[in-house]
């Protein structure tokens, strides 16, 4: 399937687990030094969360019951998240884990 993130799933799945792109822009320089990655693969915007705010607004729709979204996240974008998270009510559960450094890198949505 191709298209915008999930619009093309045509029935609700039980799990969705994605890697977005989470790199602030104005961070890129000096994540991305030798130029590996596409820009298209890093850049998550002003706050890094672009793709991931439109893919947990998507995924209301296309989650079943009781499924679950896993998304990495970077350092310092849990607290913005989860304001965006509540104020849209998004999830029934959403819960933060942290990398072996102690930074909260994956969050899990509940449904």
């Amino acid at each position: 399937m191709q298209g915008d993130l999930l619009e093309p799933l045509t029935a609700p799945v039980n799990i969705i687990a994605a890697n977005l792109p989470y790199v602030l822009t104005g961070d890129l320089v000096a994540v991305n030094t030798n130029g590996y990655e596409p820009r298209l693969a890093l850049d998550g915007g002003k706050d890094g969360l672009d793709l991931i705010k439109k893919l947990v607004v998507q995924s209301k729709n296309k989650i079943m019951p009781g499924g679950c979204v896993l998304l990495e996240i970077g350092l310092g974008q849990k607290e913005p998240l989860q304001r965006f998270l509540e104020s849209h009510n998004i999830a029934n559960e959403v819960t933060f884990d942290s990398d072996l450094s102690g930074i909260e890198r994956v969050v899990s949505l509940r449904y």
